[in-house]
Parts: C-alpha cells; sequence; structure tokens
C-alpha cells in the first residue's frame, strides 16, 4: 500500500492520498475505505459504502465501521437509527405530515413516505380549501 497521510477535511473524514486507487476521489481516498477494505481482505465492491456506526467520520476503527451494499441500505440504516433515538422503536416509521413516528402498521407507506390515513385527509382538505380562495 503506497499512501501518504493528509490532513483532516473540513467534514471531520480523513482522507489518504494513494496511487491508482479505483476509488480515488482527486487523488484521495477515504482513511475509512482503506480500513474497511484492510478488514475485508479485499476492495469492496463498486457500489459499496462505508456507514460509521456511531456517526462520527473521524473515528475509523474497524469496530465502528459498517459496509454497506448500496447507498439505498445506507441511508436505511440512517433512517432506522433515527427511529430508535425518537421513539425506542427502530422499526416505526415518521408520518411526513404530522412528523411523528407510528407503527408502519398504522401508517400507510407509499415509498419514501409515510403517513396517518387522518392526517392525509387533514392535509388534501386544506389543500382544497387554498385552490378555492
Amino acid at each position: 500500500m503506497n499512501c501518504n497521510i493528509s490532513k483532516r477535511k473540513s467534514n471531520g473524514k480523513k482522507d489518504m492520498q494513494r496511487r491508482k486507487h479505483y476509488r480515488d476521489h482527486r487523488g484521495h481516498v477515504y482513511n475509512s475505505t482503506l480500513i474497511a477494505e484492510k478488514a475485508l481482505g479485499k476492495e469492496l465492491p463498486p457500489n459499496a459504502v462505508v456507514h460509521h456506526a456511531d456517526r462520527d467520520k473521524s473515528n475509523d476503527k474497524s469496530n465502528n465501521l459498517v459496509i454497506c451494499e448500496n447507498q439505498a441500505y445506507h441511508l436505511f440504516l440512517h433512517q432506522r437509527k433515527r427511529a430508535y433515538n425518537a421513539c425506542g422503536n427502530k422499526n416505526w416509521r415518521k408520518c411526513w405530515i404530522c412528523k411523528k413516528y407510528d407503527d408502519p402498521g398504522n401508517l400507510y407507506v407509499m415509498q419514501p413516505k409515510a403517513y396517518h390515513r387522518e392526517c392525509h385527509n387533514i392535509y388534501q382538505r386544506k389543500l382544497r380549501a387554498n385552490k378555492g380562495a
């Protein structure tokens, strides 16, 4: 591995300079990517994303990194973490109208949004009232 440590970026992530790396971003590769590859024992798959479990981008310890198969799964992890922090249940979803978390069984889930039927009815009535005014 031919690397030279570079400065910490303003977003908190450390990056490393490395020649001819397939994830090269203008001469830099994130340190977390290199650590994840070392732990995996091979290069990351093309669409893989490295997730920091504690959400601290400067914590590049291998036990803090999760290799996600793609960006969609990475965003899914963040959605579940937000739900857990807000209501204590990682499976609950947030109504995009009232902004309250609830069991998905009580919501209409239309990816990527979820809403309560009553919230949606109130929202629709307000829209119709504004069109008529």
